[in-house]
This record gives structure tokens, C-alpha cells and sequence, in this order.
């Protein structure tokens, strides 16, 4: 599983990180900046895109994808989002979540329909 790492506080992608672990799937982590030490510290591979948070690291990850999975989601789901959509990536959303995901669920961008799969989320289950 791929996933945005962050460096100084959790996530809802480093929670996914931990439910990727607890069934034994690869993970690996894209990180901004240099180092390598990032918030959840079992991740199996972690790439440092040396760019700055909120500067780059959103193309890295999002290009890296076979998919794209958005629940909720702030300005970096957005960006990895219009990223995903110009690649012809398919982006699924998990509508009912809040932020982009459900703002961007059926819309039209460029007179295109976006390519975006709703569903509807029953319960957050923290997998801690």
C-alpha cells in the first residue's frame, strides 16, 4: 500500500499504514523533505521526495498510484486528485466522509465527468 507519511503527527493515511501491517501488505511511504524518519516507524519502505510539505510530494505519490483512494481529504487530496485525474488514474471516493471526497463526487471537470466511484462509508473503525 502506498501511502503520504508524514513525519510529526498521525494520519488518517498512517492508520491505513497500520491496518495495511496488521494484514501483513508491503507498505511503503512517501515523505516530504530528507530524512526518513516518519510517524509510523514500521513502514517497509519509505521514499523521501525531498520536496517541501505541500510542495511536491502530492505528484510523487499520486503518480505513483494504480489508484487513488480519497476519504475526506484537505488541500493534499485535492492536489493528489486533479494530479491523478490529468494521469488517467481512477480516483475512488468514499463519499459521506466530508472534505474533497465528497465535494468532488460526480462533478465535471473540463466537460468531463470525473471519473470518481462513490461510496457510501458505514463506520470509521480505528485499526490501533
Amino acid at each position: 500500500m502506498l501511502f503520504g507519511a508524514e513525519k510529526d503527527y498521525d494520519s488518517l493515511s498512517t492508520a491505513a499504514c497500520r491496518g495495511a501491517k496488521s494484514k501483513n501488505s508491503l507498505t511503503v511511504g512517501v515523505t516530504y523533505g530528507k530524512g526518513k524518519e516518519v510517524w509510523q516507524d514500521d513502514t517497509d519502505i519509505i521514499i523521501a521526495s525531498g520536496l517541501k510539505r505541500g510542495g511536491g510530494r502530492e505528484f510523487v505519490l499520486a503518480l505513483s498510484c494504480d489508484m487513488l483512494i480519497i476519504i475526506s481529504g484537505g488541500l493534499g487530496s485535492l492536489t493528489e486528485a486533479a494530479v491523478a485525474y490529468q494521469a488517467d488514474i481512477p480516483l475512488v471516493v468514499l463519499t459521506g466522509t466530508g472534505g474533497w471526497a465528497d465535494k468532488l463526487a460526480g462533478e465535471y471537470i473540463e466537460f468531463i465527468k470525473i471519473r470518481v466511484f462513490g461510496a457510501r462509508m458505514v463506520a470509521m473503525v480505528d485499526s490501533a
